[in-house]
């Protein structure tokens, strides 16, 4: 598969390395990754396309910088995964508004960027994955899994609540728990599977999704739930 790459730097010289370390791992490889570079947050926002799946974005620029940036572009999508490079670690807190998935200290050696770049490839494979077909009431709903922030289970039928909206079918949850499990997904109650990446907060009793709704923790399922939450947050931070 082809992987578009946007590396974001108004230092030219940075750009040019880390797009030399990508057709370098290109080669060692066997990957497809094609390269387009932007000196600031400006120019990459004016000629942004969805066709970008990885964005490598430095955060100190000029004008426009990398966080403000990256939360602009979540705002057209969702699915992108999103690097942020600095010599600091001030602004790591802010990177999580924007999702990150890694955020690294400069300078970066090949081994340590070849690493965490094909860590970025096997999310790129599981991030655009086929997307959920559900089928209900004679209407067929194609859901891409980054767009679900739980499923809830009621009655025989699960709905799927999505940001906006609510999608309903009839099914069980152990038809597509082991599958979205792979893909961040874990089950904190018998009646709830929930995206990880959408979680907005959480005490012991229960978390608070992205779009405010509340949803209980198991004292059973509890364990589980920090422990996937931690190994999520703990790749995406490096």
């Amino acid at each position: 598969m082809k992987v578009n790459v946007a590396i974001c730097d108004d230092n030219e010289i940075f750009c040019n390395q880390i797009k030399e370390f990508i057709e370098r791992f290109n080669k060692e490889n066997n990957t497809n990754c094609e390269v387009s570079t932007f000196n600031s947050g400006f120019d990459l926002l004016g000629q942004y396309t969805a066709e970008y799946k990885i964005i490598i974005l430095d955060i100190e620029m000029k004008g426009m910088n990398g966080i403000e940036t990256a939360l602009e572009i979540r705002k057209k999508n969702q699915k992108v995964i999103i690097w942020f490079l600095t010599v600091s670690k001030d602004y790591m807190l802010e990177g999580y508004k924007a999702e990150a998935f890694r955020y690294l200290i400069k300078p970066l050696s090949y081994d340590d960027f070849a690493k965490e770049f094909d860590e970025s490839i096997r999310w790129v494979d599981e991030k655009y994955v086929r997307p959920i077909i559900v089928e209900y009431k004679n209407e067929t709903y194609h859901l891409e899994t980054n767009d679900i922030l739980f499923i809830e289970v009621f009655g025989h039928k699960l709905i799927y609540h999505l940001l906006n909206e609510k999608i309903t079918t009839i099914d069980t949850l152990k038809n597509i728990e082991i599958e979205l499990c792979k893909l961040n997904f874990v089950r904190i109650h018998r009646s709830y599977l929930i995206n990880l990446k959408k979680v907005k907060t959480f005490n012991r009793n229960e978390v608070v999704m992205k779009n405010n709704e509340r949803i209980p923790i198991s004292k059973y399922k509890e364990k589980d739930f920090k422990e996937a939450y931690t190994h999520l947050w703990g790749k995406i931070l490096g």
